[in-house]
């Protein structure tokens, strides 16, 4: 009986840590993150697609390598923009998603994404 109450108390305790709302900063950081493996998935898709497509290599030296670079310049800016407080972290979170559906729409008029 006791160790079934201490189940049912630990539960409960890691359901309700699980539930703690998380602070401007830590949404920002985790969107940063979140945007950032994003972008590392969707790389490696299309390394992926354009390896198996030599003769599309032109395209990716000049579309989506560079498109790629842009983005995370442009991400990596951000996140300096919202540590310096130019920034909040609700527009972090909007600019990361934007960023994030460039390359998406990029790579789905390229045919690498569907």
């Amino acid at each position: 009986m006791k160790k079934m109450l201490l189940i049912i108390l630990a539960v409960a305790i890691i359901a309700g840590c699980a539930s703690v709302p998380l602070t401007p900063e830590q949404q920002a950081q985790s969107a940063i993150s979140k945007t950032q493996g994003q972008l590392n998935v969707m790389f490696d898709a299309a390394k992926s697609y354009y390896d198996s497509k030599p003769d599309k290599k032109d395209e990716w030296v000049n579309k989506v390598v560079p498109a790629f670079d842009v983005v995370n310049k442009a991400l990596y800016k951000l996140s300096i923009s919202y540590k310096e407080g130019n920034v909040s972290a609700t527009d972090l979170i909007k600019q990361a998603a934007s960023l994030q559906n460039e390359i998406e729409v990029l790579l789905i008029g390229l045919g690498v994404l569907k």
